[in-house]
């Protein structure tokens, strides 16, 4: 929910001492006329009466809203974000890890994250705690084992002192792989050795923020969804997961503002530590008055709502353009004003700026172009050039500035489907089927594939377009072979086996040999579709 939206829950809801003392100038000029019920007119007496009261109630909202907008400015958002954020760098240092930033309030806080992470907070609401196939973040596990351990950062607004997401979600995601290792360690050639010890097996969750009993609600449903993972469907999901695991266990670990930090050696413990960092502050009411600014917790929630556009990688890598004045005016609204032009100037100068070339694809083996996964065939590319489709049997072009090839023909090779990131675009999906389909049909012996984008394939849609042209390969067990069969075999394709290819699509992405790896997450609409298109009669 937006902070400047209100649910029905919170119409009862007192305000604060300093909220109420601000309401109090704000009431004084409402005038709400309400006479009493007349025995003549009872109906439209109680109407009246009715209508003065919901007005009352729609003037509080509307109070309530000034209030928290006035004390939850940009300037003091940004510079809410900018504390909070040089915390979690101190927090990354003192463990010595990198830092990958929960979506989407988290990557405010990270100024350069290895790579994102998306665990919902409702995964682990009470009587709501779940295990999603869907986002199953394998990626974040190959980033911790390869590191030693791994540092996740979110926030979260007043009411607590961390988000769910880090003290139920993420424990639940790490006892559910290491009690799937566990469960399938007689098909391992070498099983782990921390097998044995129960501690490595338990649900951990941090004490004052999960009580006994629902910590002993969760456990009871942990087996549940360790038995989803270990089924036939997923298999071979736990497979891909044990290696990661083979020689410790994960385990979570909090970290708040409150936590002293003190210097750690992370590839000493018996475990591989989830660092699980709240980035903002807890205080009182979500804002804090001190030294004539305030300080507003979870500033980076919502950004929908007051970004205006600015990005976190704007933000950190124009800290001074943003926020700092020569004569710091003492009236509110100046500032807000010199704020929203300000951002709105950056904005407009980043976005007319040329994309990037995505220098950080460079690799050992090519400077633009990665591989995802081993034997798969398919490759990123930084930017679309002709010379890809002397090199490679298929060239997918998902770039929307397409120049390459106006002024002649195209190569046989070569296909261009324009998709725009902002949107997922869920509806282009057969279309983009119907097309790679073709295109891999067309295609005899080795299949080398490449894909180009103008935002290296970031986008949920782009990477949607990743996942389709690997199930299109042979590396998705199968997937291939059904993908590009007529179909009538398309009968034996169900739920669970789609599942279980974007898993193993997913992981490939994620073990790509770049710090982050590539992080193969589309969009829900993406994969309501896909399953569609897949599981349809002819």
């Amino acid at each position: 929910m937006s902070e400047d939206s209100l649910d029905a829950e919170e119409l009862p809801h007192v305000l604060s001492p300093k909220e109420a003392a601000e309401a109090d100038a704000l009431f004084s000029s409402l005038s709400i006329q309400a006479r009493a019920p007349s025995a003549a007119d009872p109906v439209s007496s109680r109407n009246c009466v009715l209508g003065a009261s919901l007005t009352w109630a729609s003037d509080l909202v509307q109070v309530r809203k000034d209030i928290r907008k006035s004390t939850r400015g940009l300037y003091d958002r940004l510079l809410s974000i900018r504390e909070d954020s040089s915390f979690v760098s101190d927090a990354a240092a003192a463990w010595k890890l990198p830092a990958v930033a929960n979506e989407r309030a988290g990557v405010w806080y990270v100024p350069n994250p290895i790579s994102t992470c998306y665990f919902k907070s409702t995964d682990g609401h009470y009587g709501k705690w779940a295990f999603s196939r869907r986002r199953l973040n394998l990626h974040v596990l190959c980033l911790a084992a390869r590191h030693n351990g791994i540092v996740i950062v979110d926030s979260t607004r007043k009411g607590k002192s961390m988000p769910d997401a880090l003290t139920k979600t993420i424990p639940i995601w790490c006892c559910v792989l290491n009690r799937a290792v566990s469960r399938i360690a007689s098909h391992l050639k070498d099983p782990p050795s921390w097998l044995i010890d129960e501690d490595a097996l338990a649900l951990h969750v941090p004490r004052q923020a999960v009580s006994a009993s629902e910590k002993a609600s969760i456990e009871s449903v942990i087996d549940g969804f360790v038995d989803d993972i270990v089924s036939g469907s997923f298999m071979n999901v736990a497979c891909d997961v044990a290696p990661y695991l083979k020689d410790r266990p994960l385990r979570p670990l909090w970290v708040t503002p409150a936590s002293t930090l003190t210097q750690a050696h992370p590839a000493e413990l018996p475990f591989l530590p989830v660092v699980l960092v709240t980035a903002s502050r807890a205080v009182s009411d979500g804002i804090e008055r001190s030294r004539g600014r305030t300080y507003v917790q979870g500033a980076g929630d919502d950004e929908e709502f007051w970004s205006r556009g600015l990005t976190p990688s704007m933000l950190h890598s124009h800290p001074t353009d943003l926020l700092s004045f020569d004569n710091d005016p003492t009236d509110d609204t100046p500032r807000e004003f010199l704020m929203e032009r300000r951002i709105d100037e950056l904005v407009a100068r980043v976005r007319a700026l040329a994309p990037s070339n995505l220098s950080d694809l460079e690799t050992r083996e090519s400077p633009n172009v990665l591989t995802i996964g081993e034997g798969t065939g398919i490759h990123l590319a930084a930017q679309m050039s002709p010379a890809l489709c002397e090199t490679y049997d298929l060239v997918i072009d998902l770039s929307l500035k397409h120049a390459v090839f106006q002024d002649s023909k195209s190569p046989p090779n070569y296909l261009h489907i324009p998709i725009d990131g902002s949107v997922t675009h869920a509806r282009l999906i057969t279309p983009i089927l119907s097309a790679i389909a073709g295109a891999y049909a067309a295609l005899h012996g080795s299949r080398k594939v490449v894909l180009t984008d103008d935002d290296l394939c970031k986008t949920k849609a782009s990477t949607g377009a990743i996942m389709l042209a690997v199930l299109f390969s042979d590396a998705a067990e199968d997937g291939g072979e059904y993908m590009r069969a007529d179909r009538r075999k398309r009968h034996e394709i169900d739920k669970p086996l789609v599942q279980r290819w974007t898993a193993q699509v997913t992981h490939l992405a994620a073990a790509t040999q770049r710090p982050g790896g590539i992080v193969c997450q589309p969009a829900r609409a993406w994969l309501k579709a896909l399953n569609a298109y897949l599981m349809s009669p002819m």
